[in-house]
């Protein structure tokens, strides 16, 4: 055994395989190229420096098991390295040069012991081979030419080629041929003809012949493996001489072909043709037999159809048809094709019509000849049309049609016979078309209540069909005949809907909505919009006519009666009172809307709205302790928190991770203190705040850093010590309790009115129904915030929890908001909908991203790093993967929703195989590829004076790494769950202080509330459904106070579950930045068809 090409093959991918074989052809890009012992392994060490095609250097590595035919290692220096699906193109380029050389050096004495002599032997040989190729090459660059031969047999076309230069040799194996092209391949076909297999040796015109091959090749590999009958898609491709030719490849390889010159087989004959755009002129010849039989006879030509041309054989010429030529010609020549000959026999009685509907449309296209026959007599006379339109009833429109032909009428609703053969066939159906686009036949009935109708055609209660009709047919019919309109239709007429104004105006804390019209009629204003709302382009009012429904103004009036939740009789009166948090709602709508109607605003609200929009420039001075602190985006943050309490609303803090949200919150607290300080009724507001348990001691360390003055109380101990703390409430500032705390004494909290209520990572109550969203939410409390990262981490109903919390009913009942707003906006991509969900929450959250205010923060570098499974591993995968997708195909739908927390813990069962199979099987000793991989990273970062995050959602895992890290004498920290409040900040800080280079880190323990801008590196040992989720664990290290570059890596098992949900996080933004942050996915979510993909 021993590494050949077919292990660098399997061991790159395609892509990185052709570059590194071009590295390798090109010899000088390879240097310092050495070969050594590992002194561990005791196998070979492949090293080199290998250029990049503008220089730049990369130091190579590459170890290997030549008796296992293994690769065992590598290492490059490229960016690439470890993105790459495999061994990168430099590893690939210096294990191809070891492999030639080795079997170049194979023919001479091993017992050459002079260092010297194997020097030059060395240096000749290469520089030999290296002349050979060169010049093999330089001596066909460009000059090796394709040329095709097509065949036809049957109705099937084929086309197999000859290569070469002067003399040529035929290809006896495409797919063998192919394969030469793709790996670069030197292939000797005869004495005179050998060359290396590359693009740049063939000529331009024969270089698209190629790609047609390569990309007709690979069609065919395809079609053989997966989409033939199963029972053959193991069998071995056999040699493929001819490529046959689809419809589509007709037309393909034809037009490469244009202008060019062919060898085409037909019925064991060869020529040689020409290949021309442009319409044959074929000679059309019509004789007269007798008195009352006619021949009309065309050349000889033979057709081939491509899936889009049109081509015709003649005279040694094939000729790509123009579309007009198609049209009117392909008909005739392909039912004479199918007929097999070249003529056909016409009575007297035929030829009239025959003349008039086709013969006129060929003589276009041919050398008409008519050998003495006057057909000036079956020239058809030109036709008049006329059509009567009525309106018999409220509910019917009537139309008849007809066609005057001299002194001959005739209805169009009578078929053409085959006797009227003076009949324009082609104008009556462009009529017949038109008026059968908005009515149908009438039909006979026996129903006594059908229709009474005096005319061929009818419009029948279909509201939609009569305004089409008048407003898009009606004018079409005055374009091809004489309009005659009855009395009754005369009376029926389309409107345009008027326009609107509305005024808004603030009084005793509400704002009242006035709309008006001088012409809309208010009690039908709703059935308007409601029309409106369904997409329709119309409303019929009572009086029959039809109102459009085009004008902009009916938009707003629309946006504000959904938005606003306006009901009919609200919309009939034309005013009504909304609350006041409406303000910014309604002035967005009429800002957006401003060109399409008259709006009016007093002053109350213009001053309500100036002051949200004018955050940065508003009064609230920041206290002057942190004025040297705040950077100016939070000064911008601490007065918006200012003017949102101010008005009396609620608001979410929605800055991206690492921004500052705890400092500008402690700035708003500090300001209260500070005013309250100057009141002289002795007023002390008292404010709360909800966290995590886990950052309930980073609070009270964060306000002791900043706000020293700020009384704070932490809720902790006992039930009975909680409750005794509580009642010392009011001499404090602020209370800091947790979610878990607050759940179990929120009847102590009963008799307490806060000032500030604020819930920090408020995502904890994304689920509305969770007793700690009941908890928040029953607080009294007279301004609320939410502190938050992801606002929406995965669905919508997130944010409604929120804004539930902070607004109660602003974004509605929730069932309101699922079936309006979340429903359309999630499956159907509704911009109406999204635009409304903007336009209510983006005035109530500030959300700002580093990107956009911290333009000093070092790069964030992400990259997935992919590990291909030990064989062990890979088995039980496979073996629990193939079992979870049989039991998903054999479900139905109601079976499928009553198994899915089985299916959840399947799939669990899967990402920990991905981890490390010891995480299931308790004797499982095969490895783990991942952790491999892991520790290899770690182990360079670690040189490299790194310090690294490593995340996993399970605990267990950590253990299993721990374990590994202990064997490997690398020191660590460790935190999850388990880890106790006081303890975290103990260890944040010596992280962050001292040398120690590993913080293994639980995803749900520590993926929030952490600074951590000691590491530089992050590592997702597991990646998680939710990319959110993962994006904040990240900004544990990339967040204000790093100074280095952070580069994130996520251990990905090749082939596996974890690749799919990497792709499901990418499809699954579907909310991206258009309402708030990405969107995650969980695998709740998930449909039955999205899991069986995710396993296949």
């Amino acid at each position: 055994m021993a590494i050949t090409r077919m292990t660098v093959i399997k061991a790159a991918s395609d892509a990185d395989y052709r570059k590194g074989q071009d590295i390798f052809l090109i010899d000088k890009r390879i240097r310092n190229f050495e070969t050594d012992i590992n002194t561990l392994t005791h196998t070979p060490m492949i090293t080199a420096t290998v250029l990049d095609a503008d220089g730049t250097e990369h130091e190579t590595q590459v170890s290997i098991d030549e008796e296992e035919s293994q690769i065992i290692g590598s290492l490059c220096s490229c960016p690439d390295f470890y993105q790459a699906q495999g061994i990168c193109c430099h590893c690939v380029a210096i294990l191809l040069k070891y492999i030639s050389r080795r079997h170049i050096q194979a023919s001479f004495p091993a017992k050459n012991q002079n260092r010297i002599s194997q020097n030059l032997i060395e240096t000749y040989i290469q520089q030999s081979s290296g002349i050979h190729y060169t010049a093999e090459s330089s001596d066909v660059k460009g000059q090796i030419e394709l040329e095709p031969i097509l065949h036809k047999q049957y109705k099937k076309l084929s086309v197999d080629f000859k290569v070469g230069t002067h003399k040529k040799y035929v290809i006896k194996d495409l797919l063998e041929f192919a394969r030469l092209v793709r790996e670069h391949e030197l292939f000797q076909y005869g004495k005179n003809l050998k060359f290396f297999h590359e693009p740049e040796a063939f000529t331009p015109e024969s270089r698209k012949l190629l790609s047609f091959i390569m990309q007709r090749i690979e069609e065919y590999e395809y079609h053989f493996r997966y989409v033939q009958d199963s029972t053959y898609r193991f069998q071995t491709i056999k040699p493929l001489r001819e490529l046959p030719l689809s419809p589509t490849a007709i037309d393909t390889f034809l037009n490469l072909m244009l202008g060019r010159t062919l060898q085409f087989r037909l019925a064991d004959q060869t020529q040689t043709i020409r290949v021309l755009d442009c319409d044959p002129l074929l000679t059309l010849s019509l004789k007269s037999e007798d008195n009352s039989t006619y021949k009309l006879t065309i050349d000889n030509c033979l057709i081939l159809s491509g899936a889009s041309t049109f081509w015709i054989l003649k005279d040694k010429t094939l000729y790509r048809c123009s579309e007009n030529f198609r049209k009117d010609m392909q008909p005739y020549l392909t039912e004479l094709n199918r007929q097999k000959t070249q003529e056909m026999i016409l009575s007297e009685k035929q030829l009239r019509p025959f003349y008039g509907s086709v013969l006129k449309r060929l003589q276009a296209h041919t050398d008409f000849q008519t050998n003495g026959i006057d057909l000036s007599g079956y020239e058809p006379p030109e036709a008049h049309f006329s059509i009567y339109l009525d309106h018999p009833s409220d509910q019917i429109f009537s139309c008849s049609a007809y066609a005057q032909y001299n002194e001959e009428t005739f209805s169009l609703a009578t078929p053409i016979s085959p006797e009227d053969g003076f009949r324009d066939a082609t104008m009556e159906n462009k009529v017949l078309t038109a008026i059968q686009s908005y009515f149908h036949p009438v039909m006979a009935s026996e129903d006594e209540k059908a229709p009474e109708v005096d005319g061929d055609f009818i419009i029948d209660h279909d509201d939609t069909a009569s305004f089409l009709f008048l407003e898009q047919g009606l004018p079409h019919f005055y374009e091809l005949a004489e309009v005659f309109i009855s009395s009754n239709m005369k009376r029926v007429r389309i409107l345009s809907a008027p326009k609107a104004a509305v005024g808004v105006s603030v009084s005793h804390g509400l704002l009242t909505l006035d709309i008006r019209s001088d012409h809309l009629p208010y009690d039908e204003l709703a059935g308007i919009l409601n029309s409106y709302r369904r997409r329709q382009k119309y409303y019929k009012l009572k009086s029959g006519e039809f109102l459009k429904l085009e004008n902009n103004s009916l938009s707003v009036l629309s946006e504000l009666a959904d938005g606003l939740r306006l009901s009919e009789k609200d919309i009939a009166n034309g005013q009504m009172t909304v609350p006041l948090y409406r303000a910014s709602y309604i002035d967005a709508v009429l800002t957006s809307h401003n060109s399409d109607m008259q709006s009016h605003r007093d002053r109350y609200f213009k001053s309500l709205i100036r002051d949200m929009k004018s955050v940065a420039d508003s009064d609230y001075e920041v206290p002057d302790a942190m004025k040297p602190i705040l950077r100016d985006y939070q000064k911008t943050g601490y007065r918006w928190l200012c003017t949102i309490a101010h008005l009396g609303f609620g608001g979410i803090l929605a800055d991206d991770m690492g921004l500052g949200k705890t400092l500008q919150i402690i700035t708003l607290l500090e300001h209260t203190r500070l005013t309250a300080a100057e009141r002289t009724d002795g007023g002390h507001p008292v404010s709360l705040i909800i966290c995590p348990s886990s950052l309930v001691y980073n609070w009270d360390s964060e306000i002791e850093h900043f706000a020293p003055a700020l009384k704070t109380l932490l809720i902790t101990g006992t039930a009975q010590e909680r409750q005794d703390l509580l009642t010392h409430a009011a001499d404090y500032d602020v209370l800091i309790t947790s979610y878990d705390m607050l759940k179990r004494d929120i009847t102590y909290y009963d008799a307490l009115h806060f000032q500030y209520q604020i819930i920090d990572e408020a995502q904890y109550i994304k689920n509305h129904r969770t007793q700690a969203a009941r908890s928040v939410c029953s607080i009294h409390s007279v301004t609320r915030f939410a502190l938050t990262g992801t606002p929406i981490e995965n669905r919508l109903s997130e944010l409604w929890s929120i804004f539930e919390y902070l607004m109660p009913g602003y974004l509605y009942p929730y069932a309101h908001f699922r079936s309006e707003l979340e429903q359309p906006i999630v499956e159907s991509k509704d911009p109406i909908a999204t635009t409304r969900l903007q336009q209510l929450v983006r005035p109530f959250i500030m959300r700002r991203l580093k990107t956009d205010v911290l333009k000093e923060l070092p790069d964030k570098l992400e990259h997935a790093v992919y590990a291909q499974m030990t064989e062990e591993q890979q088995k039980l995968y496979v073996a629990n993967a193939v079992q979870l997708q049989k039991e998903l195909e054999s479900q139905n739908d109601s079976m499928f929703k009553a198994s899915k927390i089985q299916i959840l813990a399947e799939l669990t069962k899967l990402r920990q195989l991905c981890c490390d199979p010891a995480l299931i099987y308790k004797n499982y000793h095969g490895g783990s590829a991942k952790l491999d991989t892991c520790i290899q990273l770690i182990q360079n970062a670690r040189a490299g004076g790194h310090k690294i995050l490593l995340f996993s959602q399970f605990t267990s895992m950590l253990d299993i790494i721990e374990h590994r890290l202990k064997l490997e004498h690398i020191l660590y920290y460790r935190l999850d769950g388990s880890t106790k409040s006081e303890q975290r900040t103990r260890l944040v800080n010596a992280f962050n202080e001292n040398a120690i280079p590993v913080f293994l880190i639980s995803l749900k323990a520590g993926g929030t509330g952490l600074n951590l801008t000691g590491a530089d590196i992050v590592i997702h040992y597991d990646p998680w459904w939710n990319a959110a989720a993962q994006n904040q664990a990240t900004d544990r290290a990339h967040r204000i106070g790093q100074t280095h570059t952070v580069t994130v890596y996520k251990l990905i098992a090749r082939h596996t579950i974890e690749e799919k949900i990497l792709e499901l996080q990418e499809n699954k933004k579907a909310l991206s930045d258009q309402i708030l942050s990405e969107e995650g996915v969980t695998a709740s979510q998930l449909t039955k068809e999205e899991l069986l993909q995710i396993l296949q």
